[in-house]
């Protein structure tokens, strides 16, 4: 608790010296061999700030290899796009980030076919043996799968800053809500009708209820 804290206060700290913090922040955003907990933590200050100078630095990170902090920065673009009314001139490297997580979803739907798995552990799957090591890899390549969706969600509401993504996210994935189809059918509804169309082609398939081979089609 008290490191969360200290890194709060560090984050709220940086964010108060305003863009004059930038070139240090970039220093440690590009050293890969820093401490992934404050690289991650950069990316909420570049969120913060919501500059021009701190969205340059966020979109220059865009590709690296640390899926949290990608999550991050994705995050704190789409923060900054929002709540400071940026305006990206060039959107090439959101869409490059884009194209990046659409392949590796539909790469992880496609090893969990080649390899023949059903889903994850369940009551009757055995403890020990090929089996239950198939049901575990199954469930980790369903929760990657889960886990870029998230990470595609946040970067359309970089694209589409006027539509509420964080809301139609929440339609989708609120299972425990009494009245969840009709809200993922409305979400999905609202996707349908907001996307570009080659877009629409290739991510409503990862949301919807449908067999793996049909998804991979």
């Amino acid at each position: 608790t008290q490191s969360i804290d200290t890194m709060r206060e560090a984050v709220s700290a940086l964010t108060a010296y305003g863009v004059t913090v930038v070139p240090t922040l970039a220093k440690v955003l590009s050293n890969s061999m820093e401490d992934p907990s404050i690289r991650r933590a950069v990316s909420q200050v570049l969120g913060r700030l919501g500059t021009n100078e701190s969205v340059a630095l966020i979109t220059k990170h865009l590709g690296d290899s640390d899926e949290l902090l990608r999550a991050r920065l994705y995050k704190a673009l789409a923060k900054a796009v929002k709540g400071h009314r940026l305006v990206l001139g060039d959107l090439s490297s959101v869409q490059q980030a884009l194209e990046r997580e659409l392949k590796a979803a539909y790469t992880a739907l496609s090893q969990a076919e080649q390899l023949g798995l059903g889903a994850g552990p369940g009551p009757d799957t055995p403890r020990t043996g090929v089996e239950a090591a198939k049901a575990l890899l199954a469930s980790a390549l369903a929760e990657k799968v889960t886990q870029i969706e998230r990470r595609i969600f946040l970067l359309l509401a970089v694209l589409y800053p006027d539509a509420d993504m964080e809301q139609i996210y929440a339609g989708i994935h609120d299972a425990a809500a009494t009245d969840a189809p009709r809200r993922r059918a409305n979400a999905v509804e609202l996707l349908d009708n907001l996307l570009e169309r080659e877009l629409k082609k290739r991510f409503l398939p990862l949301l919807e209820e449908l067999p793996r081979p049909e998804r991979l089609k």
